[in-house]
């Protein structure tokens, strides 16, 4: 360890917040991802208790903790069965047949009844997971200095996730970023399975991930043509603008509940129901205009990119890579669109935001001299600008304010009555 790191890691004993923006300021260097991490469990142990899943959690958490070592073993050797599992309170952790959440919440309640230890514990695997999958973009591009383009594609790439979301959403995010981490690992390692393997362990965080894991493996045996890929691509863009306009997704719930309604129509309940289309719309009707750029203009503006981009009207310059990647990004274009309107597995757009933000950031430096990317972050400066003005001000809800000057022992032990966005504002 050199001197300049330890001073960092006295610092973070001192002022680990200060410790962490430095560290931060190094990059992707990964020798100062330790302190990125350790501040991960601060931020997470110190979490407000501010709304969504995170109050569902510690209700979870109280229940976990009077579990015994035969009830644990008993629901993860039976999470696939779950009418057996019915004698238990049905929840994140018995009700889902990931185990992520199971064997996370049961060990920390092993060593404290304080959730808090939970919330430390899985801020840091989400936070491990998102370094995993930066660290693997950055082996493939050095950053332009001086370019606001390149700046701006990597900070937005940075910040497309709320960081809070590793605390609220403790299984989707970090199966999302471990999934991207094995996704690049599958293209940079010239397309082995084993990668296809690895990604099938973000199954274990978040059931749902068997639909990309399942796609990625059809993909690695099928042989991906240009005419079948640019035929997948239109009939993505139709089934998204006839979801876009009806309740067509309903009908398919019914469809395929006639198969099996018992098992097939629960687990489809929350993320195709019927009524999903109209509840959206009235819930975004009554939402500041800020918030709804701040939701789709970005994705809205990133779809129409990659099909200006695939359809040839403007050609890119291409690293060995991201030739690889573009079949991939393709397929995972086509996703985004087809479950764009379905409910929560609508979040599988997220694998296609990032696939394309990775591209652009690795592709730019080879592409300085052209117009495409300067005009894209024009029209995308303002709605990043927004995105991260906004994603700011909802991470504020979450964060403890002595969480940014307190030192690493009293945050242990000194907590306000109020969250950051209460201390400066107000509400």
């Amino acid at each position: 360890m050199n001197r300049n790191l330890k001073y960092h890691y006295v610092l973070f004993v001192i002022w680990p917040f200060m410790a962490f923006i430095l560290a931060m300021r190094r990059g992707f260097d990964k020798r100062y991802q330790g302190i990125i991490l350790a501040f991960s469990f601060l931020y997470g142990y110190g979490v407000y208790l501010y709304s969504g899943d995170i109050l569902g959690y510690q209700e979870v958490y109280a229940t976990v903790v009077e579990y015994s070592w035969s009830d644990f073993w008993f629901i993860l050797t039976h999470k696939l069965d779950p009418d057996v599992l019915k004698i238990y309170s049905q929840n994140a952790v018995t009700a889902k047949p990931d185990i992520f959440a199971l064997i996370t919440t049961f060990f920390c309640s092993r060593l404290s009844e304080n959730p808090r230890l939970f919330w430390g514990v899985v801020s840091v695997v989400y936070t491990w997971t998102m370094l995993l999958f930066f660290n693997e973009v950055k082996k493939h591009f050095k950053v332009v200095k001086g370019s606001w383009v390149h700046y701006l594609l990597i900070v937005f790439l940075i910040m497309l996730i709320p960081k809070f979301v590793g605390m609220t959403g403790v299984r989707f995010w970090p199966a999302l970023f471990l999934f991207m981490y094995f996704l690049f690992r599958y293209v940079n390692t010239g397309f082995r399975f084993t990668s296809v393997l690895g990604a099938s362990l973000s199954i274990l965080f978040h059931y749902s991930f068997f639909v990309p894991v399942l796609v990625l493996a059809i993909f690695h045996f099928v042989p991906f043509k240009s005419f079948a890929s640019k035929a997948l691509v239109l009939f993505s863009i139709g089934f998204f603008f006839i979801s876009s306009t009806t309740s067509v997704f309903s009908y398919l719930t019914v469809a395929i509940e006639a198969t099996d309604s018992t098992s097939v129509g629960q687990s489809m309940e929350s993320y195709a129901d019927q009524d999903i289309y109209e509840q959206r719309q009235q819930k975004s009707s009554s939402t500041n205009w800020y918030v709804r750029v701040r939701a789709f203009a970005h994705i809205y503006i990133l779809l129409l990119a990659f099909l200006i981009e695939f359809f040839g009207f403007v050609k890119s310059n291409e690293t060995e890579f991201s030739k690889k990647m573009m079949p991939i990004l393709t397929i995972f274009f086509c996703v985004a669109l087809i479950t764009f309107n379905l409910g929560s597995v609508g979040r599988f757009k997220n694998i296609f935001l990032l696939l394309i933000l990775a591209r652009y950031v690795i592709i730019y430096p080879v592409n300085q001299t052209g117009n495409f990317f300067k005009i894209l972050m024009i029209a995308m400066t303002p709605v990043i600008l927004i995105y991260i003005i906004v994603t700011l001000r909802s991470e504020f809800y979450f964060i403890e304010p002595l969480l940014l000057i307190n030192n690493s022992i009293g945050i242990f032990f000194v907590r306000t009555q109020e969250n950051l966005s209460e201390f400066i504002v107000g509400h």
